[in-house]
């Protein structure tokens, strides 16, 4: 037993095990997920001929890495572009109210001058 558990994937394992009963059938949902799963099987089974060179898939593992970074920098450019957007459109909002407000100030002199030059006519 103790050259079981000193075995490198047997660790892999538990995680794997720990991880499907927290998530329950969530777990096979995410591709990654499915990915893992079969490159610890592989893992564990002894390496000889073609299996030798599926083991050597765990080497891909470490595009999830890869891809993890890659999704957490889009999110944060996306982000950033958002709040840009946000603040811009809020600017521009200011801009519009500012120049109602001001409108609506002018607006009793300019209905005055209105009354004036029909008064006038």
């Amino acid at each position: 037993m103790p050259a079981l558990i000193e075995a490198p994937w047997f660790n892999r394992l538990i995680v794997v095990v720990l991880v499907i009963n927290a998530l329950g059938r969530a777990f096979f949902r995410d591709g990654w997920n499915w990915f893992d799963l079969v490159v610890i099987v592989l893992s564990a089974i002894p390496a000889s001929g073609t299996l030798l060179m599926l083991r050597t898939v765990r080497i891909l593992r470490t595009s999830r890495l890869i891809s993890v970074i890659v999704n957490a920098m889009e999110r944060q450019v996306l982000d950033a572009h958002a709040a840009k957007e946000q603040k811009v459109e809020q600017t521009h909002h200011t801009q519009l109210m500012a120049e109602l407000t001001a409108m609506r100030e002018q607006l009793p002199a300019v209905q005055t001058e209105l009354s004036d030059l029909r008064a006038n006519r």
